[in-house]
C-alpha cells in the first residue's frame, strides 16, 4: 500500500521550492558554469534574474534547478531552464522529469527550453533534444 502511494504521488518529492537568494541554492549556483562575479567585488544575493521564476533544490541541497519566464533577447518563447546543477546521487533524468512536471503545473501549455554553452562544459557532450509522448521537451546528453 505504501509503495503504491509513493509511486502514484511521486512521494517523497525530489524537489523543494525555495526562493532566489536562498543561501544553499546560491552556493550551488556558484558552481554552475554560467556563474558570474560582480566586477566591483560585491557578493551576490540573488542569482536568477528578472521575470517569473521557480527555484528548486533537493532536500539535501545537492541539486538545483531554476525555471525562468522572461523576455529573451533572441525572442525565444516559453519558460527557460536557466540553471541545472546536480551534485547528488540522483540520476539527472529523474530530476529533470520532476522539474518539468512542476513547470508544467505552474505554466500549463508553455514551451520549455534551455541554452547550453558547449565551450564552457568541462566534459564535452553531444546534446540531443527530443519530445517525449506528452509533448515535453527534454534534454538528453550523451558522451561524444
Amino acid at each position: 500500500m505504501k509503495a503504491e502511494f509513493e509511486e502514484k504521488y511521486n512521494w517523497p518529492p525530489l524537489w523543494c521550492i525555495t526562493k532566489d537568494g536562498d543561501p544553499s541554492a546560491l552556493a550551488l549556483a556558484a558552481h554552475h558554469y554560467s556563474w558570474r562575479k560582480y566586477k566591483d567585488g560585491r557578493k551576490r544575493k540573488l542569482f536568477v534574474g528578472p521575470g517569473e521564476k521557480i527555484v528548486l533544490v533537493t532536500p539535501r541541497t545537492d541539486a538545483l534547478f531554476v525555471w525562468r519566464k522572461f523576455r529573451s533577447m533572441d525572442n525565444q518563447q516559453g519558460v527557460n531552464c536557466s540553471i541545472f546543477r546536480n551534485e547528488s546521487r540522483i540520476r539527472s533524468s529523474l530530476l529533470i522529469e520532476e522539474a518539468v512536471e512542476i513547470a508544467q503545473q505552474r505554466w500549463p501549455g508553455e514551451r520549455l527550453y534551455t541554452y547550453v554553452n558547449k565551450k564552457k562544459l568541462k566534459v564535452q557532450t553531444r546534446v540531443i533534444v527530443f519530445c517525449v509522448p506528452v509533448g515535453r521537451n527534454v534534454v538528453k546528453q550523451k558522451a561524444a
